[in-house]
């Protein structure tokens, strides 16, 4: 929690000022300055908050040591200057005699001193604020132009706030409860809590010009990184691609020597086959040579067997013609008769045997000669 409290414990950390120590600040500034003896009224921030109950506590446990600091009368002023300024002028009203006011914030103050101003009062009573803020209309210029008495400064530490949130996000050591402490603002500080914010405000210039030029340095820095990066991942690409290349070449290289080799294996087997071929070739003339010399042989042979047969027929029939006549005649006795019948079978053998050899071709193209 950041400057506001719950009304439970149940919290990871708080970090802020502590309320009701501002109060009790209020109460015996009050008390000091009106040396233990007035009436006071109080305009209060929103009924309900805690910062307005625990300022209000504070201040009634200060001015608890003063039995002549009276609280006469309490407002809610809503944290704002118009509520405040309504409710002083009832207050004013109502008491003839007030000697201080007490307003929780410096919004709240300006609004009751108006109040007190319209009716001439204003120099009767002390107005003390809460927060302290520099620049226009706020607590530190009210107390430079003696609208306020004295405002109490209300840290808010935003770089402690950060580190906190940090060491919780981290996971890191950090304390609960972490209370920051006031101080009041009047017209013997309030000049050098000026000159210190002018100052402070000015070296927050500086830083803001300062952080400028690093945003832009850093800027340049980013832009520069990435024509960088981009440059380096140029190069890999670049680099990649010359790798691939190079990857591609070695094997076309490698691919060209087997090429190479492959093709220097078939024209060995070319010239292997040429040569079997040659051979073959060799071979199909000689057997087309050996075909015309049987084919002749063959031719020769027929013309013998055709010429002899003619010559073993011609006196076979002469044999065969008397066989017949003879066998023709009755007179012959039975051994004539057979022994002629066995010269006639023998002769119709042999004439049978020189026609199959007459008229049975026997030429070449029946073994296959005659195609080679």
């Amino acid at each position: 929690m950041i400057d506001r409290k719950i009304l439970s414990d149940k919290y990871t950390a708080y970090i802020g000022a502590d309320n009701y120590e501002i109060g009790r600040a209020v109460g015996n500034y009050i008390a000091s300055s009106l040396q233990g003896k007035g009436n006071v009224v109080e305009l209060t921030g929103l009924g309900g908050a805690t910062p307005a109950m625990e300022r209000h506590q504070g201040f009634m446990a200060a001015i608890s040591n003063f039995p002549d600091i009276k609280l006469i009368d309490k407002a809610d002023a809503a944290w704002e200057s118009g509520p405040a300024e309504v409710e002083m002028d009832s207050m004013l009203c109502r008491h003839p005699k007030i000697d201080a006011v007490y307003a929780h914030n410096d919004r709240i103050a300006p609004g009751a001193y108006r109040a007190a101003k319209k009716v001439g009062r204003e120099k009767e009573m002390l107005f003390v604020g809460i927060d302290a803020l520099p620049g226009k209309g706020n607590g530190l210029e009210l107390v430079l132009d003696s609208v306020l008495n004295a405002t109490f400064i209300y840290p808010t530490n935003g770089d402690k706030v950060m580190q906190l949130a940090m060491n919780i996000l981290e996971k890191k050591p950090y304390p609960r409860e972490t209370v920051m402490n006031t101080a009041v603002v009047d017209h013997t500080n309030a000049h050098v809590m000026q000159l210190q914010t002018t100052h402070i405000s000015e070296l927050d210039q500086k830083i803001e010009t300062l952080n400028g030029r690093i945003g832009g340095y850093l800027s340049r820095v980013a832009t520069q990184q990435v024509v960088m990066y981009g440059g380096l991942v140029i190069l890999l690409l670049v680099a990649g691609l010359l790798l691939v290349v190079y990857k591609s070449l070695l094997s076309k290289n490698r691919l060209n020597r087997e090429l190479s080799e492959q093709k220097k294996q078939l024209e060995e087997q070319r010239d292997k086959l040429e040569g079997q071929r040659d051979k073959l070739e060799e071979q199909r003339d000689q057997l087309i040579q050996l075909s015309h010399q049987l084919e002749e042989a063959t031719h020769a042979k027929l013309v013998f067997f055709t010429n002899i047969s003619h010559d073993f027929r011609t006196p076979l029939t002469l044999v065969a013609d008397p066989v017949e006549h003879l066998l023709a005649d009755k007179t012959l006795n039975g051994d004539q008769h057979r022994m002629l019948m066995l010269i006639q079978l023998k002769v119709n053998i042999l004439l049978s045997l020189v026609t199959q050899n007459l008229y049975f071709p026997f030429p070449p193209s029946t073994f296959g000669f005659s195609k080679l």
